[in-house]
Order: structure tokens, then sequence, then C-alpha cells
């Protein structure tokens, strides 16, 4: 080798070469990422922009012998100043000396244009602040900003552990053999169960700092990579010399760096695979250990997480303990706490045990590759399984089995400690096949459990999954792209005949605006709890290093000072969830406070799975995307048949033929889109046509184009459609609707035409009375409440009513386009908006979005889209002559349909139902018999005729969900204020396990959005009457307001005093009066005629008072027009008189101080 031609310096001194130009130079040193200062070493480090060629490969370590003397070179590529001991910059440069005297600078020595700086020797105590963590960890725990005392007592306790440093070493040091260099932990490792012994650890750190492929270098020895890198931070504390302690830290981050780099590699082929580690633990209270339990996934990250004694429940839902990105299997334990993997209880029965054991038989005669965990509670078994011991009769069983079975149990270790017991095995992991499982290790127990947590790697072959990422543009500045988009001239972009190319022209100009202020992001998908901050993961390690500690000892004080620092470490993440959730509640981020609150409480929006055609469930993306687009298309109706039928009403002499577009009108319904609403094929989003207004102009330009010209753009056709789960097997595709995402600036031109067709339709009495579905004054309340209105009075007159519930099968998928023409023309609607709406719903194109995946794109056939504006009015227009043909009284919501008589009116009732199946078949809207039923109302009096749809009977049902209110046939609402308290319950119960701190700000905002609407829905129908029902209700609200605080709280009184709630009862008096001022004051309410005014000239009060009504029974004296009558005619004469709803609502708060 080379000697650079200099003079080299004495023994107790150290040389810089801080410019080294000549490559030739770097063959004798090595790039390193620390710098350590014995005396016998020599510093090197190279200027950032003389790097020597990437092709040169640098030899590990030097040995340089000069004078008898040993040097080792390094080479460090950043700028290294050995004043402050920092890198950035040289020691001229140092800011810490900046206003000194030259004097204090380090000796230059010239060598062929070489400068060399004589530095301060760097004491051994210095640690780069760059360092990774697994290097700060084998220094010794440093300081963490998050709990700065829990890291001094870590250190307080592995100080005793640990070998002082030695401060200098010897010339000879270099020259120690590695052999004796480790010496000092081969007591350890010989007592201890580690995948390297002595001689193989030795030889494997003589070969490791110069090996490229570290990981490839282990496998010669051993497949436990991990436990490699678990011995080397195990054995570090006790070497002495600092070359082995230097060379054992390059090691483990050579090791960290490799599994880092294989974690990150993206597979090739999707038949990639990997094997996973699992883990076990006896959990003892999943719900009360799950932030712990996260903090364990996140940085364990296991690909199966088998737990016993999860002690969950029916009534905790998945959302609140699951983890992102892996799929949970429950098996609850009713009555007493258990669930989840095997669990025997100590004091089980031996015929008890017997169906265990019978039942591990069985599955191990079925299965050929098996693994099952669990706390068996044996600990009188040692393991290995001596199989001529003898044993109580449990565990004789348990050994009976493993041997008739061939089964293998690999636990050796105990696996439950407890202070002043003495350690036991009752965790067990069996197995079919030894080679399932290897790498077996025993961590720290779950938060403040004594049951430890067995990871192991099952060798089992899966899908690599990839990690999430997604890049989208962010506008930096709205005001400088709305200035460009204001200075454009769109009269002279706007100019081609066709709206297409208008339309392809608009994009590009707005593109081009807005591509100068966007910066494009790239967004990971983390699958970490927000709270999970680096310095948790750093007490984790820490955590576990105590306990290692307690491994090797074994000693009572290492347990409880692991014990000690565990409790606290909980506590930390306790108050740092804490922390997290206040900070969100109090920050003016509404959107990130309810996104959160969605996830803690219905959980993260899963990429469906289906089954294919051969049955096999599929996961992957593009073939499910597929699959639902085949699915919905297959509802699409096909008309043959040339002759289309007729209208049985009179046609409409009034008609409608043009709709105006205006920037004002285009400006308004901008203003009420949502913001959070996703953009349409056409990526133009809410936040850009809100912030932007000058884009009415161009928009006004293209809609007038397009309704001019009776075409439309490709984009403003197309439709981006996600699937919406209702109900039934997850796995089937028809269980889902589809749901479309259109282009927002076709939301507006429909919006508009909208507005000008729901109004002529009105004007024209086109839309029967009984339609309460996307009419402007009605609603699901005013829907119920006219069938109430009928079906009480039926019952006060001693008689009984059938109520017939009819289902239109994919009504808004099957409705046929020439045959909705044919009744917009009779109802009126022609010329150019006809040919518009036409243009609308033909050549539609949709493709199904699946995760990030687009299925490939169908063609529309019929239907009205759902997610449209024009798509529910179209259908109710579509709808609207079925009242002609009716005898009997009905009520619609949109596709939902009932049909009602008296019960001695049978015949008249089936006749109606065979001409709505008539219709339906004539209209093609073919009904759903299996979802049709009939409702007898008095049924103790009910003859309860038979239905018939289709030849098929209607089930009969004694109480049925009518619009999401339980109607049952005694016309009265416990059974339905049951289902409402239990829902409600359910959700404070969600609140209370997702929120580890509520404040009151806090709660109130979560219970006005999430529980009160659950209570409140409809319940001008439904309000109670019954003391016990209304005593149920106002328990929920009683026990909601107690979230927020201790076993200390105030009276219920005084805490809705506190939080300016007022009791439910009152606000259900409230609802009462604001439904009877719309129906007393609103020409067109439909429920006017129920309530009767008081035309007797009385002189006091108001002149809006009601009269009486008489009534029989409890189900019409609790309906509303007789429950309202005494608290209504009491009203002050000013609340009554208010000209508007709101100002209704102003006036009753403040006369009754509600």
């Amino acid at each position: 080798m080379e000697t650079p031609t200099t003079s080299f310096p004495a023994r107790d001194q150290a040389i810089v070469l801080n410019a080294i130009k000549d490559l030739k130079l770097i063959d004798y040193v090595v790039a390193v990422g620390d710098i350590v200062a014995p005396k016998n070493v020599i510093f090197a480090s190279h200027m950032s922009n003389d790097r020597p060629n990437d092709s040169v490969e640098l030899p590990s370590s030097l040995i340089l012998k000069y004078d008898d003397t040993n040097y080792r070179i390094f080479l460090n590529y950043d700028d290294v100043c050995f004043k402050c001991k920092q890198v950035g910059h040289f020691a001229q440069e140092c800011p810490s000396t900046s206003g000194t005297s030259d004097t204090s600078s380090p000796t230059i020595l010239q060598v062929n244009d070489t400068s060399l700086e004589k530095s301060n020797k760097r004491s051994n105590g210095d640690v780069d602040e760059d360092r990774p963590d697994d290097e700060e960890e084998m220094e010794g725990f440093q300081p963490l900003d998050l709990s700065k005392e829990l890291s001094c007592e870590v250190e307080n306790v592995l100080s005793s552990r640990q070998t002082k440093k030695i401060k200098t070493s010897d010339s000879t040091e270099s020259l120690t053999s590695t052999s004796d260099l480790i010496q000092p932990a081969k007591d350890l490792i010989d007592n201890a169960q580690y995948p390297l012994n002595f001689e193989e650890l030795t030889r494997f750190v003589e070969k490791a700092v110069g090996e490229l492929d570290i990981l490839e270098l282990i496998r010669k020895y051993t497949t436990d990579v991990e436990g490699v890198s678990a011995m080397l931070f195990d054995i570090f504390p006790l070497l002495t010399h600092n070359s082995v302690r230097n060379r054992i830290k390059k090691i483990r981050l050579k090791i960290k760096k490799a599994l880092a780099r294989l974690a990150d590699k993206t597979p090739n082929k999707a038949t990639d695979t990997v094997a996973g580690p699992s883990v076990y633990t006896n959990i003892a209270s999943l719900m009360a250990k799950y932030d712990d339990f996260s903090v364990l996934v996140q940085s364990l990250k296991p690909t199966f997480i088998m737990l016993s004694e999860s002690w969950l429940s029916p009534a905790i839902s998945d959302t609140l303990v699951a983890i992102n990105g892996y799929t949970l299997f429950r098996n609850d334990r009713d009555g007493r706490r258990g669930g989840g993997c095997i669990y025997r209880p100590p004091d089980s029965a031996i015929g008890d045990d017997r169906k265990l054991f019978t039942f591990v038989s069985k599955i191990a005669d079925s299965c050929d590759r098996l693994i099952i965990a669990g706390d068996f509670n044996l600990p009188d078994i040692t393991w290995p399984l001596d199989h001529n011991a003898n044993f109580d009769a449990p565990s004789q069983l348990l050994r009976d089995v493993l041997i008739n079975s061939h089964l293998e149990q690999i636990i050796t270790k105990p696996t439950r400690y407890r202070t002043n017991q003495t350690p036991s095995t009752l965790d067990l992991i069996i197995t079919s096949d030894d080679k399932l499982l290897a790498n077996l290790d025993y961590l720290d127990p779950v938060g403040k459990f004594d049951h430890v947590v067995l990871k192991v790697e099952v060798q089992i072959c899966f899908e690599r999954r990839r990690k999430i990422t997604s890049t989208c543009r962010v506008i930096t500045n709205y005001e400088l792209v709305n200035r460009d988009l204001f200075n454009t001239d769109w009269s002279t972009i706007l100019v081609e005949p066709s709206v297409e190319d208008n339309w392809t022209r608009f994009k590009k100009q707005l593109n081009s605006a807005v591509t100068k202020h966007t910066v494009s992001v790239v967004r990971k998908q983390s699958s970490n709890k927000p709270w999970i901050t680096k310095q948790i993961l750093k007490l984790i390690r820490n955590k576990r290093a105590l306990w290692r500690c307690y491994k090797r000892t074994g000693s009572e004080s290492d347990y409880k000072a692991h014990r000690v620092f565990s409790n606290k470490v909980s506590a930390t993440i306790r108050d740092a969830r804490c922390n997290y959730e206040k900070r969100i509640a109090a920050s003016k981020d509404v959107k990130c406070f309810y996104k959160y609150v969605r996830s803690s409480l219905v959980g993260p929006v899963k990429t469906p799975h289906l089954r294919d055609v051969s049955g096999c469930v599929t996961e992957d993306s593009q073939l499910v995307a597929n699959l639902f687009a085949d699915t919905f298309a297959k509802v699409f109706t096909i008309d043959t048949n040339s002759n289309l039928p007729t209208v049985q009403t009179p046609p409409n002499s009034t008609t409608i033929t043009s709709v105006e577009f205006s920037e004002v009108a285009i400006a308004k319904k901008i203003s009420k889109l949502r913001i959070t609403k996703s953009p349409g094929p056409d990526s133009i989003t809410v936040s850009l046509l809100k912030k932007c207004q000058c884009l009415c102009q161009p928009l006004k330009i293209l809609m007038e184009q397009s309704f001019e010209s009776r075409t439309l753009p490709l984009e403003w056709r197309s439709a981006v459609v996600k699937p919406i789960y209702k109900k039934g097997d997850k796995f089937v595709a028809h269980n889902y609707r589809p749901v479309s995402l259109t282009s927002h600036v076709v939301k507006i031109a429909e919006s508009i035409v909208y507005d000008v067709l729901i109004e002529f339709m009105i004007n024209c009495n086109i839309l029967p009375t009984e339609q309460h579905g996307f009419v402007p004054g009605r609603s699901v309340t005013t829907n119920l409440l006219c069938s109430l209105e009928d079906w009480t009075k039926t019952l006060d007159s001693g008689e009984s009513t059938d109520v017939l519930y009819l289902d239109f099968s994919k009504a808004f998928d099957r409705v046929p386009l020439r045959h909705l023409l044919l009744k917009l023309n009779h109802f009126g609607v022609r010329g150019t908006l006809l040919r518009w709406i036409e243009a609308f719903l033909s050549n539609r194109l949709f493709s199904v979005k699946v995760g990030d995946v687009f299925g490939m794109q169908r063609r529309v056939l019929s239907g009205v889209p759902q997610g449209s504006v024009l798509g529910p009015l179209l259908f109710v227009i579509y709808t609207s002559d079925i009242k002609y043909s009716l005898k009997s009284p009905f009520l619609m919501y949109v596709d939902d349909l009932k049909i009602y008589n008296k019960s001695c009116n049978f015949t008249v009732l089936q006749n109606d139902l065979d001409v709505v199946a008539n219709w339906s078949c004539t209209w093609l809207l073919p009904i759903n018999s299996a979802k049709c039923v009939v409702l007898y109302t008095n049924s103790s009096r009910n003859p309860k005729h038979d239905y018939h749809v289709n030849g098929t009977q209607l089930f009969k049902v004694d109480a049925y969900r009518d619009l999401g209110v339980m109607v049952s046939s005694s016309l009265l609402w416990s059974e339905h204020i049951a289902e409402v308290v239990k829902k409600a319950n359910r959700i404070i119960f969600l609140i209370s396990r997702t929120f580890r701190a509520i404040t009151i700000s806090m709660f109130i905002n979560l219970y006005k959005t999430l529980v009160r609407p659950v209570l409140e829905f409809a319940n001008t129908v439904w309000a109670p009457s019954l003391k016990g029902d209304i005593a149920l209700l106002e328990g929920v609200q009683r026990r909601a307001t107690r979230l927020p605080f201790g076993r200390v709280r105030p009276s219920y009184e005084g805490r809705l005093a506190l939080m300016h709630l007022p009791s439910l009862a009152d606000r259900r008096v409230r609802g009462d009066m604001i439904i009877t001022f719309q129906a007393l004051t609103y020409n067109n309410s439909v429920i006017r005629s129920f309530f009767k005014l008081d035309m007797r000239g009385r002189t006091r009060g108001h002149s809006f008072k009601l009269l009486k009504g008489n009534f029989k029974t409890t189900a019409r004296q609790i309906y509303i027009v007789n429950r309202v009558f005494g608290k209504w005619n009491s009203l002050q004469t000013e609340v009554v008189l208010s000209d508007s709803v709101l100002s209704f609502k102003r006036s009753y708060d403040q006369y009754n101080k509600v």
C-alpha cells in the first residue's frame, strides 16, 4: 500500500485530511457514518464538492503501520469541525470560534497540496447527534423530549448492568484478536439462547465489516437475522474496547439498513412472497390495553396477531379494536370475560377439558398445517415434554393429544411473570409442522399485564402488500390563479362550433393557469395512530431493553424496574392520545376533527372483496371493479319493443321549452356546493370553483352552447361509480348499490334546470300530493304523519287497516329512456329542454372505482344516474301517473310505495295491487316481490287477508321499518323507542371508548352531531306518551352528559345548565310547535288540513288556536294534532305571529327559555 509523503504526528496526536484531491489516496480510507478519536487513529474528511467516483470501492478498514505504531484511517464525506465536533463546516468556519484570534486555530500542515489540520482529540463520550436510533440505544439511553424523567430512570437501571467504558485504549488494541475483544461477553453468549455461539460470532464479526451483503453472510450461519441483531445489542454493553464496540455498531447499522431495503423492495410479480413474523399473547382486556397494543403492532409490524382473553362483547364494534391494514376475526365469549384464541380456565372441569382436547384432535386430523395458540393454564407440565412424567388429569389429556395427533408444542420458557410467584408456562403454541414456525422470541408484556408476548416467524408465503402512496396537486396561491383566469379573454378562446372542443380548450386554459401555482405532493397512507410518535416508539425500545436486562439476570429488582417503567410508558401513551384528541377538538379544522371521529366510530372504508364466477373470493382491485361493473350493467333495461305505451292521463296544455343560464345563477349554485365533495371525471374540485368566481363567465358560455346545441361534452356524460354496501353478504356484488360521481360543472347546469323543472311541475299539479320525496315542503316526517292520520282514525273507529309495502327492483337504474321522454313530453316538457335532457341521459359511460383502480368503462343503457341532481326528480316525474290507476289511498317517498285500505276493503286493495303490478310491467319497472310485505293494524280484530303480487303471496309482519321508523300493528311506539335508545346508547359507548379525555366543548360537538339526531329523527311522529318510554329516552342524555365529568359531577339539571342543553322532553315539545307552525302558515303544506282551527271568536290569546279533537284510543290521543293542542294554544301571540320559521324558533326559545 502506498503511504502518503508526509511526516505523521506523534502517537498522542491525530491528523485530519481535509481536501483530498488525488483519488489514489482513497485507496487507504473507508467511508463510515461516524468518527471515533483514539490516539492511534487518523481522521480523514473529504470535501463534498470533490467526492471520489461512486464506482470506486472503498476498503472497510486500513491499519497503517508507521514507526512501530498502527494507525486506522477513516473517511467521512461530510466536512468535519474538530472544534465543536459537528459536521457541515471546517474549524476555520466554526461559529463557536468566531471573533477569536487565529492562534486558537488548529495547526495546518501542507502535504502535496493537501491541507492537514492538527485536531484536538475527541473524547469517547461524544456522540454524533445524527446517529441512527439503534446506535443511540447501544451507546446508552438518550434523554427524550417526551419524558426525560423516564429516560433518566432507564439510564440508572441499566448503568448497573453495563461495564464502564475505557477512556483510552492502549497502542496494541488494533492488534488484539477479535476473540479476545469479545471475550467479556462470552458468559452471556454461552448461557443465553442466541442463534450464534461464541466461535461463530467471532468469525462473523471478523467478516461482517467488509461484507457487502450482510444478510447473505448471516444466512451462512443462521436464518434468524433479527436474532443476530438482538444478540449484538445485548453484548454491546459488556465490551470494553472501542474498536470492537464501533465494529458492532456498524454491523447492526448494516443489518438495519439491509432489512429496511428488503422491506421496501417492491415485488416485480404478483407471486412475490415473503414469510412474516406473528405474535400471540394473553391480553386480558384488549380495550383496556388497546393503546399499548397499537404501539406493539406498530413497532413489530407482525403478519398475524393472535390474542386470548380479549374480553370483548357484541356491544364493542370492530372499529374500536381494529388495526389499520389487518383483517379482524373475533370469537367473543358470552356471559363471562374471555374470547379470542383458546383459553382454558384454571378451574376447568374435566368434562370440558375432554371436549377441548377432542376438538383439538379433530382439527389436527383435518388440517395439514395447523397452528394453535392459547392460554391453557397447565403450569404443571414441563417443556420440552417428558413423555414418561406423571401429570394431573388435564395435563395428561393434552400430552395424549400431542402424541396421538403428532403435534408439536414449541414454548419451553415461562410465559407469565408475577410478583412473589414462580414464573410459569401457561401460554402454548401448538403446530402440526415444526417447520412452519421459527425464530421464537419472548417479548415483554403488553401494558401492565404479566403474560409475555410470544413472537414467532410463521414460515408461510403471502402476497407482499405494496406501500400505498398517492400523488395529488395542491394549489399554493388561489389569488394568482384567479388573477390569471380573470385576465383571460374567454370570448377569443371558446370559439369552436362544438361544445366538446370548447370544453377541451377551457380545460387546457384552466390547467395552464392552475399548473403555474401548483405543487405535486406525495401522500403516504400510514397505518400509524396519529399520537404514536417517534419518542413513544423510542420509549418502547427502552422498555424492551429493560426486559432483556431482566431476562439476562432474572433478578427481582430488574423485574420491578421493568414493571415501573412499563406503567409509566403506558401513562405516557395515554397522555399522548388525550393531548392529541384535545388538540384536534380545539383546532379550527372541523373537517380534521370529524374525520377522526368517523375513523374511530365507523372505521376505514376498505376495498371490497368479491366472489368471482368460480365462487372464490378475489382481492384484485381491477377484477373486483369489473365484477361490480358487470353486476351493475346487468340491471339495465333493454327496450326492444318499438311500440311505446300510452300515458293514461290527459296531456298538459302548458309547456316549457327553455332554460336561462346566467352568471348570477351559476355563482349562486357554486356557493351551495359542499367543499368536501369529491371531483368527478374532469378533476375540477369544488375549492377551485368557489375560489375562482371568474369562472362563471366561461361556464355560462359552455352551458348556453350545450343547451342550444342539445349536446354535452363526454366528461359531462361520464361518471365514476363507487359501490356502497347495503346489507347482506359483503362478498356478493348485488348487495352494493352504485353511486355516481359526476362533474361538478354539469351538476351546476343540472341544478339550474332542476329549479325550472320542479317549479313547472308543481304549478301544473303534475306531481301527486302523495309523493313526499324530493318535493319542496315534504319529507319523511310529512309522509309518516299523513299515514298515521288515516290509520289512527280507522283504529279509533274500531276498524283495522291493511298496509302493503311495495319495492321496485333497482328502480333508478331501470327507467327506460324512451318511456321517460314520452312522459316528459306528455307533461309539457318540450323543445330544446326535452332534447337537452335526452342528450344528458343518452350515451352515458361509467367506470367503477375500487380503491385507486378503475374498471373498464361500460355504457349506460337505461336509468337516471344516482348521485346526480336531475336523476331523482326525473324518477318522481316518471312514476307520477301511478295515482290515476289506484282507488285505495297510497303514499310514496321516491321509489318507496305503500298502499293501504280498511281490512273490509281487501278486494279493492288486492285489485290495486294488481294494477300496480300491471303498471310496473307496462313501464318496465319490475316489482321485487320478495321484499314486499303486508302490515295489519289492530291485529287482534284484523282478519289478516292474504295478498298476492305476480303470483307470490306477500309476507305478513307485525312491525315494519317505514322510512326509518318502526311502525307496529298497535301504532304505539315503545318498540321503536327501545331501538332508538339502544342505538343511541351504543354510540355513546363508542364515544366513551374512542376518546380518552372528553372536554365539555368536545362532548357538545359529539353529542349534537352523533347522538341527538338519532334520538330526534322524525320524533314528531313517534313522540312517547308512557312514563317509562319518556324516562328511557331522557336516560340516554342523562348518561351521556356524565362523560366530561369524573365521579364527582353536578346533578343532571346542573349539567344541562352548564352545557346549555335543554331536556329531550322540552326539545320534543319545541319540535311539535315548529311542525304545527309550518302546517298552519305554509299555504302548500300537505298536513295543514289535519289541524282544525277554533273559529268561535275567543278574544284571549292568538287567533290560531286549535280545536280539541275527540279520540278513543291511545294511538289517536298521542297523534300530533291532539298532542299539541294545549301547548300551542297557550303560546304567546308574538311567537305564533312570527313571519318565518327561523323567527318562530328564536321567539319560542326566548319566551320559553329553551
